[in-house]
């Protein structure tokens, strides 16, 4: 779907799982402007590139960033998940669909990653005021594609796979690991990304997201 296209329909939806990293949050706006503030602009493709969205080696990321700044990598950790919090931003569409959803729909937030930090950016965003229904991967003790995650998931949101739709922009950790275990799948496009062809939905902005 892009924009200007027929909203997308779906019906038989009584949950959807949102992805919260580069699907509800602009994770990797928040890097870049962070960047930005902290380091040399000319080095800063270089460390979005070793960032790669997140899933970047993290020890030669932060390495470095402490070349950068003349630190330690230990230094340049500590700085960076300190730091960045006050860099995160809801992605464009987030807050108007969730108001349009909110108390119609179960909403929940699924995310890998460690729990201290995905609760904080959920705090600094207002998320949880949306959805009280948190899934993240280290409390679970399962990561997005793995089938239990998705099983962890709906049993806390409390609905059915079939009737609980996956919302995000990865199309392996989202889309593929989703749609394994049985959930309706809506890919967020991303040019980070190649086309997520088992997607049942896609959609260039959650504007575009329409649950009946």
């Amino acid at each position: 779907m892009g924009p200007g296209t027929e909203i997308v329909k779906m019906q038989n939806v009584r949950a959807v799982l949102f992805d919260l990293d580069n699907t509800l949050i602009d994770r990797d706006g928040a890097v870049g402007d962070w960047l930005l503030r902290t380091i040399d602009a000319p080095a800063v493709p270089m460390a979005l590139k070793l960032d790669d969205n997140g899933y970047g080696d993290r020890d030669v990321f932060f390495s470095y960033l402490a070349s950068c700044t003349g630190g330690t990598s230990d230094r340049a950790k500590s700085r960076f998940y300190e730091e960045i919090l006050p860099f995160q931003r809801l992605n464009r569409g987030t807050s108007h669909l969730l108001d349009r959803i909110h108390g119609r729909i179960i909403i929940g937030i699924g995310s890998n990653g460690r729990t201290s930090m995905q609760m904080k950016k959920i705090a600094v965003t207002g998320l949880g005021k949306w959805t009280p229904e948190i899934i993240i991967s280290e409390s679970v003790g399962f990561k997005k594609p793995d089938p239990a995650f998705f099983d962890a998931a709906c049993r806390i949101l409390g609905v059915a796979r079939e009737f609980t739709l996956m919302v995000g922009d990865h199309p392996i950790n989202d889309i593929q690991g989703g749609k394994r275990a049985g959930l309706l799948t809506c890919w967020l496009r991303t040019p980070h990304y190649v086309a997520a062809p088992e997607a049942d939905f896609i959609i260039d902005s959650l504007s575009e997201l329409d649950i009946p």
